[in-house]
């Protein structure tokens, strides 16, 4: 029978060394005061100045222009009212290097057409700051090549006592048969500026940027079913109104030689103001008239028909001229023939949520709305109007019931929307227009 080979016991391993024989004199000692051979080491946090897909940065041969983190939905930088402008510009290095400039500018501008030609053009200056970040003569070339940049956007524009508008690009044909035409922009710039000292070249770096300030349509009383009996007409509310069982409706009266009277009501709010987006209703009353028997106010309201209009008002020279387009149409849900005679139909128009809300910057451009009402009688078949103005706001009253004081300089999402609309539909006109300009290439 074999033998069986017994195995040596395994190693020993100390996972732990055994302090017991160090004494305590021989540690070093520790204090709060560096000693001359010893050294500092701070942790400091990288700064954040490699572009990233998730912050705005902008990148020139030597330079980074980082704008901070992306706002969902925004291609461009996008802030609110009142808000600060903040973020950072690197360099690779200093020498050389005189001086670094920023600038943030705005401009306002539209191009006039006539019949598909260009008639005129005017441009105004709404935003204009420059800032020196560094200067070779002030500042030592050690600091850091890292310069923090901060901007506080004003509340009215340049020189103007109208408030900052809205970024804007976008374009209204009129409906009428002049073919006149506006295209209406307002643009924003930030750009950082390097000069160096000798043979080296300057450089830039920038970006446009969008600016979306929110307004809200203040609480309205509430409503009700049926036109008052006497609505008379405001032009103007100093106070919010107190909400009470009264409604408050927005009257206009409208009569002709050969029509009964009208009275148009809408909705009133405080300085009647409403939300892109919403629901308004109207009410029409028309009145039976002892001067035009044959025509029946049933008549007048089977050919009312309603349309939200856009219009640009501006300077062509030395006069005040307008252009105006329809943007939606309102229709009539119901109505109701009393027995008097006269004639209640009612609706609501649907306000549309990308576009600008009503600005202006007084005397050179304003955007406003109204409500067109129309109606054509058989007897002379003409077709009379009557404007009913609206102020449109980007927000409603709800969001600054949610949001709070800070909704005011968050950004408009309505505005971003609308922002990014144009851009898009802008980006598709350029494109087309490089087509056909290939093929007239080819063509030729």
């Amino acid at each position: 029978m074999a033998s069986i080979d017994v195995l040596p016991p395994p190693p020993s391993y100390s996972l732990y060394p055994s302090f017991a024989s160090v004494s305590a004199s021989s540690l070093p000692s520790f204090a709060s005061q560096l000693r001359p051979d010893e050294e500092s080491l701070q942790f400091q946090p990288a700064e954040d100045v490699v572009p990233t897909r998730h912050n705005y940065t902008y990148t020139s041969k030597s330079m980074i222009l980082n704008l901070g983190r992306k706002i969902h939905g925004a291609s461009h930088p996008t802030f609110g009212a009142n808000s600060e402008i903040r973020g950072t510009v690197s360099l690779k290095d200093l020498r050389n290097v005189k001086q670094i400039t920023l600038k943030i500018s705005g401009k306002a501008s539209y191009l006039v057409m006539e019949d598909g030609f260009s008639a005129y053009t005017q441009f105004k200056t709404v935003l204009q700051h420059t800032q020196t970040l560094f200067s070779s003569n002030s500042q030592p070339s050690s600091i850091s090549s890292t310069f923090p940049l901060t901007f506080q956007i004003p509340t009215y524009a340049h020189q103007s006592t109208s408030h900052l508008p809205p970024s804007v690009h976008n374009s209204v044909s009129s409906d009428t048969l002049t073919h006149l035409s506006i295209r209406l922009n307002v643009h924003y710039r930030i750009e950082v500026e390097v000069k160096r000292h000798g043979l080296h070249r300057h450089e830039h770096v920038g970006t446009e940027w969008w600016y979306a300030p929110r307004t809200f349509a203040l609480p309205s009383r509430p409503r009700r079913s049926a036109v008052p009996e006497a609505a008379a007409w405001e032009s103007d509310v100093k106070t919010p109104p107190s909400r009470s069982d009264e409604p408050e409706w927005r009257s206009v009266h409208v009569t002709t030689a050969r029509s009964p009277p009208l009275d148009f009501a809408l909705e009133a709010s405080y300085q009647y103001t409403y939300a892109l987006g919403e629901s308004v209703p109207f009410q029409i009353l028309i009145s039976p008239s002892t001067s035009s028997a044959s025509l029946r106010p049933s008549d007048i309201a089977s050919r009312l028909s309603f349309q939200l209009m856009k219009r640009v008002s501006f300077e062509l020279g030395y006069t005040a001229s307008d252009v105006s387009n329809p943007i939606v149409d309102a229709k009539i849900a119901s109505v109701v023939i009393a027995e008097d005679g006269s004639c209640i139909a009612s609706g609501s128009v649907q306000l549309p949520s990308l576009e600008e809300p009503s600005w202006h910057i007084s005397p050179f451009v304003e955007t406003s709305y109204f409500l067109n009402l129309a109606f054509v009688l058989c007897s002379d078949q003409k077709t009379y109007h009557a404007e009913v103005p609206m102020k449109l706001t980007s927000d409603g009253e709800s969001a600054l019931q949610t949001e709070g004081e800070e909704a005011w300089t968050r950004p408009g999402r309505s505005m971003l929307d609308a922002l990014e609309a144009s851009g898009h539909l802008g980006r598709q006109r350029l494109m087309l227009s490089a087509t056909f300009a290939n093929l007239f290439k080819i063509i030729l």
